[in-house]
């Protein structure tokens, strides 16, 4: 979209594309693309939801069998890569032609960034679950927090107890 706008493509022009695949009149239109409130929402929907749907596949399919957050990142690459070989030139020209007028490389580019940018957060976020669930193993190391807290929380538990009345004992 920025590079539409710089280019003078305009910047709305491939969300509307996009939004060709369903609004069928929109096959015809030229650029610049100047801003349409339901085809904007339609393209970035559409987008939005297929993105979703590829990076689960991802998620699934591929980042199981990579090591490192290096490894999914470089693999997010390639699969962003793929994905857009795949659009570009199997799904597009059949059911969206009017997006051949983009520019194709840095449209490839975008891919390969969305790969990247998958594999990072699956990275990344694999960490943080594997930080957190070493801090929550009841049989590793705690942190001196967690001390604090279990020490501070079982003092009160017995300081409350001792001065709770019996049920049971006679008043007096």
């Amino acid at each position: 979209m920025l590079y539409g706008a710089i280019t003078g493509l305009g910047f709305w022009t491939p969300v509307v594309f996009i939004a060709a695949t369903i609004v069928r009149g929109l096959q015809s239109v030229g650029t610049p693309m100047e801003f349409q409130a339901l085809p904007v929402l339609l393209g970035l929907m559409g987008h939005m939801m297929n993105s979703v749907i590829l990076a689960f596949v991802f998620s699934w399919l591929i980042a199981p069998r990579l090591r490192g957050v290096t490894a999914l990142a470089a693999g997010g690459v390639v699969y962003g890569l793929i994905v857009f070989v795949v659009m570009w030139f199997g799904v597009v020209p059949l059911v969206d032609p009017i997006m051949l007028k983009l520019n194709a490389p840095v449209f490839a580019l975008s891919h390969m960034m969305w790969g990247a940018t998958i594999g990072l957060v699956l990275g990344c976020g694999g960490q943080a679950r594997s930080l957190h669930r070493r801090r929550l193993d009841p049989t590793g190391p705690q942190s001196s927090i967690q001390r604090a807290a279990t020490f501070s929380s079982s003092r009160w538990s017995r300081i409350s107890i001792e001065r709770r009345p019996s049920l049971t004992s006679p008043r007096v």
